[in-house]
């Protein structure tokens, strides 16, 4: 192309034209070739083929779109795979299933080892290590869940008083006076939320926990005693020097858990004792209404373990970080976190056939991560979800365990309905066990039982997700001696039997099924369940109660 133009001579107005025609043009072909590259570079003129952008230097990095927790949720429709620098909880996010998840927290440190936590609020905090677990040194003060969500504050008491979910409030509903120093005070509700109320790899400790703590400050406590006194010093090892009121008997603080007495509201919404006691929750509950607390008091060295009190209450809370037991792994038979299918990811390869059952939402709102059955019951099932899996052989004649998450509102079904778990097979009659949800104890119960054996619990469902561990010991021969089972980390029943084993040494042929009993092919309603399932393990051995509470708080 030649360009004699340019030379000629032009009015002003011509020249200007000309070139914006030709600045025109060579943006048009730019911007062609930028379109029908197949990879684009930053730094580079040799991006990698396999990249569709690709950024190098050595003196800048990439800086993703940072915004606050409001201006995130503010985003309409957001993309599956968005990412985003929160700038409230100091939090890379992505949008997956649903929601926002965080990819990695930064935590503040000093000369590179981290000496405290900031929750999702930009709240600090100091730890302390006792014994071998480590805890917060300071009551916890946030007013967002884990992934950003708010935790209504409410200060009115009524309104209070008939909460079902979870809350917080200053002590008198006055910051300027306590919020800074005292923490927050929280419903047991806000505790047992599953978006999370401790920071990033933190939780709320459980009643366990707190026992072993105790027990370690003073190797003659009495952990196991309830309405008690567990010890008689430990309150002297962990209340604060100051702001108790006189006498402070014994407070030394030789632990560094620095116990400070915010007092307490009650479930009417009144506020009382601020300066004399100090209340902290434990995770576990006792039934649909009570859960476990301590306490300690302005004028003894105790720390005192009463019956459990209704979830209305609002307590301090303390958190204790996770440690993941290095042992979950070992004797794992099966597992299926149904991560939007049922395989087996332990490494056996014992993947589930799924037949109608449905990707649902998980407890931490995760969409597609766990599995809904959705069978009816009027007089009758009807439905057919179940999940088939088919071991390679039996158990073996050892301790097991079977561990899962379940949710489900059925409390008016027969227990020859309604299974949730069977394991076993088709040809040995009474070898096996089914784990059912019905009505035999009264209003709802959970059933473990087979021929030879029929263990029952109180358990009124609720529509909402609970841990179950059911673990089989103490073998002798392949009789199995005795069945514990836990919900949602606690042991609530334990049957022993020194004469006649429990047999459940399965054959060959022996499916594990999901939502249904198994060993009833031949029925049309073949005890069909009506609820939803997750993480679901299986090991060849009993675990022990440290991984029993792990797994109830992760």
């Amino acid at each position: 192309m030649h360009l004699d133009f340019l030379t000629e001579t032009h009015a002003p107005s011509a020249h200007s034209n000309i070139m914006k025609q030709i600045l025109t043009s060579l943006f048009l072909i730019c911007c062609s070739l930028f379109c029908y590259s197949q990879n684009i570079g930053i730094g580079t003129t040799t991006p990698d083929s396999s990249a569709a952008l690709e950024i190098k230097s050595s003196s800048q990095g990439f800086l993703p779109p940072r915004m606050t927790t409001t201006q995130r949720n503010a985003i309409t429709n957001p993309a599956e795979g968005l990412q985003i620098f929160n700038t409230t909880t100091k939090c890379l996010q992505i949008y997956a299933y649903g929601y926002w998840q965080n990819i990695y927290c930064a935590q503040p440190t000093s000369q590179n080892n981290i000496t405290g936590i900031t929750d999702i609020d930009g709240n600090t905090y100091d730890t302390v290590r006792i014994c071998n677990q480590t805890w917060t040194a300071k009551n916890l003060n946030a007013s967002h869940y884990r992934n950003g969500d708010i935790i209504p504050q409410v200060t009115d008491p009524t309104q209070w008083a008939s909460l079902t979910t979870g809350a917080w409030c200053w002590y008198n509903n006055d910051s300027a006076t306590y919020g800074a120093t005292y923490g927050k005070l929280y419903n047991w509700y806000a505790v047992n939320d599953p978006r999370g109320l401790a920071p990033q790899g933190w939780h709320v400790p459980s009643d366990v926990e707190w026992n072993r703590m105790i027990k370690c400050l003073d190797s003659n406590a009495d952990t196991l005693c309830k309405n008690c006194t567990p010890s008689q010093t430990v309150g002297s090892m962990l209340k604060l020097t100051s702001l108790w009121n006189p006498p402070n008997t014994g407070a030394n603080n030789s632990s560094g858990f620095s116990a400070i007495p915010a007092g307490f509201r009650t479930l009417l919404g009144a506020f009382m004792y601020v300066g004399n006691y100090g209340y902290w929750w434990t995770s576990k509950d006792s039934n649909n209404i009570r859960a476990w607390y301590l306490h300690l008091v302005y004028d003894n060295s105790s720390i005192i373990k009463y019956y459990p009190i209704e979830k209305k209450f609002g307590f301090s809370i303390r958190c204790v970080k996770d440690t993941i037991p290095s042992t979950l792994t070992n004797g794992l038979v099966a597992y299926y976190p149904f991560n939007g299918n049922a395989n087996d990811e332990s490494g056996n390869g014992n993947n589930g056939v799924v037949n109608g059952a449905t990707l649902t939402t998980d407890r931490f709102g995760n969409v597609g991560k766990a599995y809904s059955f959705n069978s009816n019951y009027s007089g009758h099932y009807s439905g057919n979800d179940y999940i088939r899996c088919l071991y390679p052989g039996p158990l073996g004649n050892s301790s097991r365990t079977f561990s899962f998450w379940i949710k489900t509102n059925v409390s008016n079904i027969s227990s020859l309905n309604n299974t949730a778990i069977s394991y076993g097979s088709n040809n040995v009659n009474g070898k096996e066990f089914r784990i059912v949800f019905g009505n035999d104890c009264g209003n709802g119960g959970m059933v473990v039982h087979n021929l030879s054996f029929n263990q029952q619990i109180n358990y009124a469902p609720n529509d909402l997700w609970d841990y179950f561990t059911v673990v089989f010991n103490n073998v002798l021969g392949n009789n199995i001696q005795g069945i514990s089972i836990y919900k949602n980390g606690s042991l609530i029943q334990n049957y022993c039997t020194t004469t006649n084993g429990i047999d459940i040494n399965t054959g060959t042929d022996s499916p594990l099924t999901f939502g249904r009993y198994h060993f009833l092919d031949w029925l049309p309603d073949a005890g069909f369940f009506k609820g939803a399932l997750d993480d679901i393990r299986i090991y060849n051995r009993a675990l022990t109660q440290e991984e029993i509470t792990y797994l109830a708080t992760h």
